[in-house]
């Protein structure tokens, strides 16, 4: 007499196992995702610090322009300054062609020369 069960022909064990296969790519798409975006986050952040740099920047390109042309006294120049922005202390030096920007966020150092000419930022570079 034979016993008479799924388990024996491998049905259940065919269902089992593509469950767990299913189990398996669900879990693989969700940490995909989370790592995805955990970048976002990242370049998100980094993009905020960059903008609020180039602000401060602008803001001291536009005060040594005024100086430069009016012939004003050198002692109103902006030559350097530390700004903290979002946590991080940031260092802007005027060098005269650019603006160097230099700050740590998270461990890393990061730099930028911010180009002008006149009164406009001509390029950027990292």
């Amino acid at each position: 007499m034979t016993k008479s069960t799924n388990c024996i022909n491998g049905y259940v064990s065919e269902t089992m196992l593509i469950l767990f296969l299913f189990t398996l790519l669900f879990l693989s798409l969700i940490g995909v995702y989370s790592a995805q975006r955990a970048d976002l986050m990242k370049a998100m952040h980094r993009s905020t610090m960059d903008l609020s740099c180039i602000s401060h920047a602008k803001n001291m390109i536009e005060n040594n322009t005024k100086v430069r042309k009016c012939h004003w006294d050198e002692s109103l120049l902006i030559l350097y300054k530390q700004e903290e922005i979002n946590d991080c202390r940031v260092e802007f030096t005027d060098c005269e062609t650019y603006i160097s920007v230099q700050y740590i966020d998270r461990g890393k150092q990061f730099e930028m020369q911010i180009f002008y000419s006149d009164n406009a930022i001509v390029s950027i570079e990292s």
